[in-house]
Formats: structure tokens, C-alpha cells, sequence
């Protein structure tokens, strides 16, 4: 009887197909972002590296031509850029933010991020890396990718590139047709190739010397995809190029100058970046993987239950798909070590070779961080695999468990929109979307100020400048990756007394300079301060004749400042709402 109870179970669970996996995990997901669809501009979403900077450069873009020039200007910030100097158009991120509100372009973005980043997890382990517990095992692991708390701005560069491995790998193996070129080429123009392409392209391209050589044959199948690939980037990302090389664009990166970073600080950075991975390429705490994998190979059991022929043949299996666990993992733990020796690497060939070469002062080849997740969560699906293959399924349910509890922890914008949702909050509460934004209060000072906003130019304290610019001001200060040397040299005589007062200040500015903000040092790097408790500025010392001579009429401060007179501004009033985050102190040069 108890047989048979079992029996019903087994066919039912034997009849789930990798279809219905797939739509259950469609389901999944959509019901994980049911927290975002239901509070709307109440969200809570990131701000560091998103709401500050590509969520506004893509709500500007989007109200542009699709098909400008690399040379048309974006008047909107900093006295005008190039289009080449924002994320391009040519992509499908900026394709949800053309036809869609920024808002729900954002939120449908990040679905399908997510999405693909399952479909290409499942796919991969199901049909490339595991043996025995295939759909089950490649299930879960490829959910707990896909809620990984990814920057979904940065498009397909770190959750496409499951799907892409799949793609190779069906090319390498010979059963390949166009659909594999296709994924290729969408991850060409969903992802970024300064981020995670390039070391891309770096690994695959060894891969087909490795694989030439071992075969004493050119795989041509996998140069067509290699040669897919940076073709897609080249296409999407033209306007990069001709940025770069064909413009006499003069970036403000090529006059970066590098410290030099103590041994033992950077190997503790660096071995923080090995467990956790980098949050640019979504947080993972990777204790419960590491432990699992140390698991896996030390704690193996294997039963020997009889000495017949026939009995013999689960026992070789088992062995056989042990030696097999084995090499890859020893593969995937051999390119986690290469990409952290990158990683600690690179800090010192900038600082010794940063001066002499222009391509290792503008792109950071330590990036190769973010292929980290994608590997580290093939080593866990392979462990678990060959936890559950000796006899250990009851500790691998509870490792993906603690893994899933780790992740959803991780993320701690989610957590507090599930919070929100479940006290039955609508209001708007703390930072959310609506009050970083807080389209209402800043259109109260626009209709104070009462002229044409393209007309005037702006700066702000104590907020990020993204902040003006989705509410329609021209701004001189901004968060950009790409804006002309000349320019930075202009904005610095702004703010010089003030980088004179901090040298931390004067080397953040002087030596990076991409946040091209107003400083103040008496705030430090704030820029997120909110109207109580009330702060003030006491002696800030900022040049306003070169504040005017590059446009600047007003200055929006989220806190008072003292002496307003001796920086030649008038007070012009002070704007706040019930309900609002930030309290806007406007001031006028004279």
C-alpha cells in the first residue's frame, strides 16, 4: 500500500516536462515583482549607480531621435554632451524607455532581465552541466539567479550570460543552428560590452585557441559566434567608438591619476569581492556555495551494497560522475582565482602603467568580476549535484534553501517594498521612487522661478543633480561616465575653495571625477539629505562669477545655507511639502 502511494508521485513528477518548468518559473517571477507593480512610484528602487544616473540619462535619451548622430548634443546637462557620451541607443534597454513611461520601462526591463537570466540558467545546467537531478536541481538554481539583485539597467551583462554559455556551448558541441547566433546576438544588444562583453570576448577567444589545438582543427563554429558577438557590439555601441577614436573627444577619464593601494587592503578587498561578489554585478554571499563545493569533495559517500556485475554499474556510474564533478569544478574554481588575481592585479598595473597608456586609464579591466555569479552559481548546481548523487539530497535541499534565504536577504529594496506591501502602506514613506523624484515640489520652484528652464542653468547641494534634470532643469553639475576634459577644468574653479578645505575631496574630484557635483566640505559625499533634521552649511566659499560665466543662475540646496552673501546668492525661498523627502533652499547668483 505504501508502494503504491509512492508510485502516483513518481509518474506524476516524470510527466513535468523542461516547458512547464520554464512557465512555472515565468509564474515565479512575475510573482516575485508583484511587490513593484502594486506600489508603483511608491517603490522602493535603488539610487546609487540607477536612479542617479542611467535611469535619468535613459529618460532623457528617450525623448530624443532614435537614430541621432553620435555627435548630436543633449542640452540637458552639463552645458550639453554628445549623445556618445550616454548609454546607447541601439540597445533594448533604451528601447523600453523609448516606447514606455520610465517608470514601467524600468520595471518591464527588469523583468525580462530576470526572466532570461532563468531561461539561460535552466538551460545551461539542464542540457550542458548536469547528470542526475537535472530539472529539479537546474530549476532551482537558475530561480535563485534570476532573483539575484542584478542592476537591471546594465541590461543582459550579467543575468544573459547563462543563456549566452548555452549558446557557445551548443556551437562547440555541433548542434547548433541560427536560434544560437540570434542569442548571441541579442546579448550583443542588451548588455554592455565595458562591463561584462569585453571579458567575454576575452575567455571565448581563448577558448577557441584551446579547442583549436586540442583538435588539430579551427572550430569554426565557434569563431562565427565570437565574430557574431563583437559584431553586435560594434553595431550597438557604435557611437562609443567613434567617441573614442575617430571624434578628438577629449575625455575627462584620460586625466585620472591612480594611488598606490596597500597589499593587505587590497587582498582583504579582494577576497571580500571572492565571497560576496561585486553589488554593480548583483550581491552573492557565496559561504553556502564554497561550503557545499568542500562538501562535495571531502565528504563523498559512496554504498557498495553487493559485489554482483550488475550491481556494480550504479557504483561505476557514481564514480564516473564524481571524476566528472571533479574537473569542472577544479575548471570553474581555477577561472574564479584567475578573475580575482585580475581583480587584485589591476589596481597596481594602473598605478604603474596608468600614465603611459591611454586604454588602461579609461577601462577598468578589473570588471572581469562580473562574470562571478554566473560562475559561482554553476559550482553550486554542480556540488549540490554531486551531494545528492552520494546520498546527501536531505543536505543539499537545505544548502539551496539557506542559499535562497541569503539571496532574498540580499536584496534590501525588495524586502522593504514586501514590507510596505504587507502593512497596507500607499503613502509615500521614507526614499521611494516618488520622493527622490518628487516631480510635484520641484515643479512648485520651476513655476516660482517662472522662465523657460532651457534657459537657465542650475546646480545642486546635498542631492544628486539627476534629481533636476528628470524634472526638465539644465544642470552644469552631473554623474557622468564621459564628459569632456575641458569641461571638468571649467566646473573645478566652481568648487576649488571647497576641495582646498579636504584633500579627500580635492583627490576624489581631481583624480576620478565623474561625479562633477558642487562639494561641499562640510557635508562630505551626502547627497541624499533630507528636510529634518534641519542641517545647514556655515562656510561654504563657492567661485559664482564662474558659476555665471558658465550659465548658472540658481542653486538648489537640500539644506540652508548661512552666508549666502559672501558667495554673492540671493535667498529666493525655501520649498518643502507635507509629504516630501527634501527640503529645497533656492538661491539666486548676483
Amino acid at each position: 500500500m505504501f508502494k503504491e502511494k509512492l508510485v502516483l508521485p513518481t509518474k506524476i513528477l516524470n510527466k513535468i516536462t523542461s516547458t512547464h518548468l520554464l512557465f512555472l518559473g515565468w509564474l515565479l517571477i512575475f510573482s516575485y515583482f508583484l511587490p513593484y507593480f502594486f506600489l508603483g512610484n511608491n517603490s522602493y528602487i535603488t539610487v546609487h549607480d540607477n536612479l542617479d544616473s542611467n535611469f535619468v540619462w535613459l529618460s532623457l535619451l528617450a525623448k530624443t531621435d532614435i537614430f541621432s548622430s553620435p555627435n548630436d548634443i543633449l542640452p540637458n546637462i552639463m552645458n550639453g554632451l554628445p549623445m556618445a557620451a550616454f548609454p546607447p541607443k541601439l540597445n533594448l534597454t533604451f528601447l523600453f524607455f523609448y516606447f514606455f513611461h520610465p517608470l514601467l520601462a524600468y520595471l518591464l526591463n527588469e523583468f525580462f532581465v530576470r526572466f532570461i537570466a532563468f531561461i539561460g540558467m535552466y538551460l545551461l545546467l539542464e542540457r550542458h552541466v548536469l547528470i542526475h537531478w537535472r530539472r529539479g536541481l537546474s530549476f532551482c538554481i537558475a530561480f535563485a539567479f534570476s532573483i539575484l539583485p542584478f542592476y537591471p539597467l546594465y541590461g543582459l551583462s550579467v543575468a544573459g550570460q547563462p543563456l549566452l554559455l548555452f549558446a557557445f556551448l551548443n556551437i562547440l558541441n555541433k548542434r547548433y543552428g541560427w536560434q544560437e547566433f540570434a542569442i548571441i546576438a541579442l546579448f550583443g544588444f542588451s548588455s554592455a560590452m565595458l562591463l561584462s562583453g569585453f571579458f567575454i570576448l576575452f575567455f571565448a577567444s581563448g577558448a577557441l585557441i584551446w579547442f583549436s589545438i586540442r583538435t588539430k582543427k579551427f572550430v569554426w563554429g565557434l569563431f562565427w559566434g565570437i565574430f557574431t558577438l563583437g559584431c553586435s557590439y560594434i553595431i550597438s555601441e557604435y557611437s562609443l567608438f567613434y567617441l573614442q577614436f575617430f571624434s578628438g573627444f577629449v575625455s575627462h577619464r584620460s586625466d585620472r591619476t591612480f594611488e598606490w593601494i596597500p597589499l593587505l587592503a587590497n587582498l582583504r578587498s579582494t577576497i571580500k569581492l571572492g565571497l560576496q561578489t561585486q553589488y554593480h554585478a548583483g550581491i552573492l554571499s557565496t559561504k553556502y556555495i564554497i561550503a557545499s563545493a568542500f562538501l562535495s569533495f571531502f565528504f563523498i559517500k559512496i554504498k557498495r551494497e553487493s559485489t554482483h556485475p550488475l550491481a556494480l554499474y550504479p557504483v561505476t556510474l557514481t564514480i564516473g560522475i564524481a571524476k566528472q564533478a571533479s574537473t569542472r569544478l577544479k575548471f570553474l574554481f581555477s577561472i574564479v582565482i584567475f578573475i580575482l588575481f585580475t581583480v587584485f592585479s589591476w589596481p597596481y598595473i594602473r598605478y604603474w602603467l596608468g600614465d603611459s597608456f591611454a586604454l588602461i586609464q579609461s577601462v577598468n579591466f578589473g570588471r572581469f568580476f562580473f562574470l562571478l555569479p554566473s560562475v559561482w552559481m554553476i559550482i553550486f548546481a554542480i556540488s549540490l549535484e554531486r551531494l545528492r548523487v552520494n546520498g546527501f539530497f536531505f543536505l543539499a535541499v537545505i544548502l539551496i534553501f539557506l542559499q535562497f534565504f541569503t539571496i532574498i536577504r540580499s536584496d534590501t529594496n525588495y524586502l522593504r517594498n514586501v514590507r510596505t506591501l504587507l502593512r497596507g502602506e500607499r503613502t509615500t514613506v521614507g526614499l521611494n521612487f516618488h520622493n527622490f523624484f518628487d516631480e510635484a515640489l520641484f515643479q512648485s520652484i520651476a513655476q516660482h522661478i517662472g522662465k523657460n528652464q532651457q534657459d537657465y542653468r542650475v546646480v545642486s547641494i546635498g542631492l544628486h543633480p539627476s534629481i533636476a534634470q528628470y524634472n526638465g532643469f539644465y544642470t552644469l553639475d552631473g554623474y557622468q561616465v564621459l564628459y569632456p576634459l575641458e569641461y571638468k577644468m571649467r566646473f573645478r574653479k566652481i568648487i576649488e575653495c571647497e576641495l582646498r578645505k579636504d584633500q579627500k575631496f580635492q583627490r576624489y574630484f581631481d583624480d576620478w571625477g565623474s561625479r562633477c557635483y558642487v562639494f561641499s566640505s562640510e557635508l562630505g559625499r551626502s547627497y541624499l539629505i533630507p528636510k529634518k533634521p534641519a542641517r545647514a552649511i556655515n562656510d561654504i566659499c563657492l567661485d559664482t562669477k564662474a558659476f555665471k560665466e558658465m550659465g548658472g543662475e540658481y542653486i538648489f540646496s537640500a539644506v540652508k545655507i548661512t552666508n549666502p552673501e559672501a558667495n554673492n546668492l540671493c535667498f529666493e525661498g525655501y520649498f518643502e511639502t507635507p509629504s516630501s523627502y527634501w527640503g529645497i533652499y533656492l538661491y539666486k547668483a548676483l
